[in-house]
């Protein structure tokens, strides 16, 4: 997997977890997650991993005897996803400023 694809993942996790007015579960991610995208189980290691590296906290959750998980994001992970979201700006308008150049060859 590259990076690039982790970096995606990553936006849409916490871009998810952003725009929440309750903490959510890895199920609800998952429904909220555009649909060509992530895997129940691939948003539940991703979701623990962001929750090593402080991207965002997990609380567990008593409902009728079944135990959950929700996840609400952290300050730390509100500026990464901040981060790359102008990352990615910055890198559409320099391949906007690239594709309206012309095209020289070596040998003109």
């Amino acid at each position: 997997m590259n990076t690039s694809n982790r970096n995606e993942r990553k936006i849409e996790i916490l871009n998810i977890l952003n725009f929440a007015t309750s903490p959510l579960s890895a199920i609800e991610i998952h429904d909220q997650s555009q649909p060509i995208t992530l895997s129940i189980e691939t948003i539940r290691s991703r979701l623990l991993s962001y929750v090593r590296h402080g991207l965002i906290e997990r609380k567990r959750v008593n409902n009728n005897y079944v135990y959950y998980y929700v996840y609400s994001i952290t300050e730390r992970g509100i500026k990464q996803l901040n981060y790359f979201l102008s990352i990615r700006e910055q890198v559409k308008k320099q391949a906007g400023i690239l594709v309206r150049e012309p095209v020289r060859f070596l040998n003109e």
